[in-house]
């Protein structure tokens, strides 16, 4: 027997934590299914088992983010190893949960999981898409399909559009620019100035203090603190703060950036921008023995195989 597996997707953490999409998105594929398996029976084929639910929360389908570092990416490598097998179902409510990238990525990868014997099913679509399809439903399908990925990229990409404008139409009145602010901060309804989030701000000033005063690298000071849920803030109509979407994990990368980003003393672009969190003589302080120091023992890995040989792919980093 055959398995249906569900892939779903909110573009806000905040979405999936209070099941807004989520939730909407595994019912209604869930319900699809079921009548689609009432129909194989009825034909006198297999019904599909149930397999494993793929979800990815807060990941944009513009920049291609659920493929690069999400589970959308996992899916795709499940197919490849064999875990989803050949025959298999992939049940997507639309296309724009699957991506809203550029129409000739979202093709090919949407191709590479036909061309490994594995289905996808539109649920909005009521189709069935596979390896091979020939009929005129197919070439409908087909038709759809490539209307559906246009739209889909157009829409995120107008969206895109229109926030890079406002936010020169916003720097050009001597506003603050609508470009999501460091997590320890919250733009005000003025647009002119922020309010520190003190409990974003604190995590922050411990990071500096570790490193200045116990000359902590990352992977000690990630330890020190803990297991943190670190969320950003918004402002709402009323000037409250409300919780917005779970920023990620704090990291040996952004540990490191964290250190170096004048951000926490205001800067941006070499000049004040943000209210600072961090004094002078503390950030200073710390890039001095971030350059002095090489983080002790355990935190530098040196590869014994660099030079040895030589990669031929091309390796792009987008911001979601």
């Amino acid at each position: 027997m055959n398995t249906y597996h569900l892939y779903q997707r909110v573009s806000k953490q905040i979405q999936a934590e209070e099941g807004q999409g989520i939730q909407r998105q595994e019912q209604a594929c869930e319900h699809w299914i079921s009548d689609y398996n009432k129909r194989l029976l009825s034909e006198g084929k297999s019904a599909y088992s149930k397999g494993l639910i793929y979800e990815d929360r807060g990941k944009s389908a513009y920049t291609a983010a659920n493929f690069k570092r999400g589970e959308l990416g996992a899916l795709i490598n499940d197919i490849e190893n064999g875990k989803i097998e050949k025959g298999d179902l992939i049940v997507i409510e639309l296309i724009d949960r699957f991506s809203r990238a550029n129409v000739d990525f979202v093709r090919g990868e949407f191709q590479r999981i036909l061309d490994a014997g594995v289905k996808i099913a539109i649920t909005k679509w009521n189709l069935v898409f596979e390896e091979n399809m020939e009929s005129v439903s197919s070439v409908t399908g087909r038709i759809l399909l490539e209307i559906g990925m246009y739209l889909a990229y157009q829409e995120s990409s107008q969206k895109s559009a229109r926030i890079k404008a406002s936010r020169k139409l916003l720097e050009d009145s001597g506003r603050k620019s609508i470009a999501k602010p460091p997590f320890w901060l919250a733009r005000n309804l003025d647009l002119k100035s922020y309010t520190i989030i003190e409990e974003n701000a604190e995590i922050i000033r411990k990071i500096f203090d570790l490193k200045l005063n116990l000359n902590y690298g990352p992977q000690k000071i990630i330890k020190s603190l803990g297991d943190l849920d670190i969320y950003r803030y918004s402002i709402d109509e009323n000037g409250n703060l409300i919780k917005t979407t779970k920023n990620s994990p704090l990291n040996e990368s952004s540990i490191n950036a964290y250190f170096r980003n004048t951000n926490v003393i205001g800067k941006l672009k070499g000049k004040d921008y943000y209210p600072r969190i961090i004094d002078d003589r503390t950030f200073y302080a710390v890039q001095k023995r971030t350059r002095e120091n090489t983080g002790g023992v355990g935190e530098i890995f040196r590869n014994i195989f660099v030079g040895v040989g030589k990669c031929g792919c091309l390796i792009r980093q987008e911001n979601e």
